[in-house]
């Protein structure tokens, strides 16, 4: 399973795209490996944003992100490899921004983005089967957002973006063709997704009273109707969702100046809403492991509102959400915190470090706890996380083009 994870620390940078790579064997601890170029900024401009990662319990890796040209268009850029190390040559799939990526295990590679002039407001995709080479972009619908994306284990993938036409959503079964665009909600926003390898899928989003909804469904036979999990406060919003292959799910999003959190059972019943802390800033991530353990990652206003600390707090498998506990240094300035697992229990908390210009992570390995987290690089900008069975990677923008793997 592929969950696509977006970061919104930058929405606008001069950079370039970075990749990083981390095997987590359970029981294992590691450290991040060499950055790997994966494209070259074009000047004058230098613009290069949007990173999307995808990685498979093999290390197999897809990465796209966009870059812009003198003249101002510009343009979305996939590379794939079958071992994190060797890459392919940039494939350039067509105009456009925001896009995203996912890998199922037997290497079909899809991707969808936002397409941009001189064709406004569409959205796009691209497939390229197992050993092939990227298709000839198709439009999925004429109402664009940032997309989300997951892929199952069969290779049926999902699409979920917000619009101005509400949440939107369009399925591709492995083999097939995508499906006509359908509306999950027209009046949300700030959608996200999650899909386990069985094929069953989890949308959630935020209405403009501040409500939050989730809606259940699968890779192949869309959503059913989306069900309330927190009444509608005031700006409330900005959820992360997680779902293992089990069922169960992890739902956390930001109230105000709180942290909130609810809980799915395999069955599909909502939980009661958790405060996880006050005093929050920024936006929230979460991942769940195989045994229904949890993780929520966010930022609380540190002392003088002068740092923003990065904090996690941890479900275990039946129980109740912890305390938040600090894993940043108490002097990191973090904007959006993303967290991912394997279904082992490995857990990544990633975030990018305002304060010292720099991409950190944590690591815990199944029933550990997070380690120090480790200076991943000196960066600047917006990155992606993704975890498979084994694997962790991180792709980031700033400063060169690279990309990296590592086994331990």
């Amino acid at each position: 399973m592929t969950r696509t994870i977006r970061n919104g620390f930058a929405a606008f940078l001069i950079a370039a795209v970075t990749l990083m790579a981390l095997v987590l064997p359970a029981g294992a601890a590691g450290g991040w490996s060499t950055p790997i170029r994966l494209s070259t900024p074009i000047p004058p401009t230098d613009v290069v944003d949007g990173p999307s990662i995808a990685v498979t319990a093999t290390g197999a890796q897809a990465a796209a992100w966009y870059d812009q040209a003198a003249d101002g268009s510009q343009f979305v850029h996939v590379r794939t490899s079958t071992n994190g190390t060797s890459w392919s040559a940039p494939t350039t799939l067509g105009g456009g921004v925001s896009p995203a990526v996912a890998l199922a295990p037997d290497g079909r590679a899809v991707s969808v983005w936002e397409g941009l002039p001189p064709i406004t407001g569409v959205m796009k995709a691209s497939v390229r089967p197992p050993g092939g080479s990227w298709s000839a972009p198709v439009t999925l619908g004429t109402d664009a957002g940032a997309p989300q994306l997951a892929i199952d284990g069969s290779g049926n993938a999902v699409a979920v973006w917000a619009s101005n036409a509400g949440v939107l959503t369009a399925s591709l079964p492995a083999g097939g063709s995508w499906s006509a665009v359908r509306t999950l909600d027209p009046s949300g926003r700030a959608v996200r997704l999650a899909v386990n390898s069985g094929g069953s899928a989890v949308a959630a989003w935020n209405g403009p009273s501040g409500a939050i909804f989730a809606a259940a469904g699968t890779t192949t036979g869309g959503f059913s109707a989306a069900v309330t999990v927190a009444a509608p406060a005031y700006r409330q919003g900005n959820p992360a969702v997680a779902l293992n292959d089990a069922g169960q799910a992890s739902l956390v999003w930001r109230g105000r100046t709180t942290v909130l959190a609810a809980t799915r059972t395999a069955g599909g019943a909502w939980s009661a809403v958790t405060t996880l802390t006050t005093g929050a800033s920024g936006s929230v991530g979460t991942a769940i492991d195989a045994a229904g353990n949890a993780v929520a990652a966010f930022v609380r206003v540190g002392p003088g509102a002068t740092t923003f600390p990065a904090y996690v707090s941890r479900l275990p498998a039946g129980g109740a959400w912890g305390p938040a506990t600090l894993i940043s240094s108490a002097n990191d300035y973090v904007g959006a915190p993303q967290a991912a697992a394997t279904p082992a229990g490995a857990f990544v908390v990633a975030w990018m470090d305002g304060n010292g210009n720099t991409l950190r992570a944590a690591t815990a390995a199944p029933g550990g706890s997070f380690g120090s987290p480790a200076a991943v690089v000196g960066a600047f900008g917006s990155f992606d996380l993704a975890a498979a069975p084994g694997h962790a990677v991180l792709m980031w923008t700033s400063g060169g083009a690279t990309v990296s793997g590592e086994t331990l």
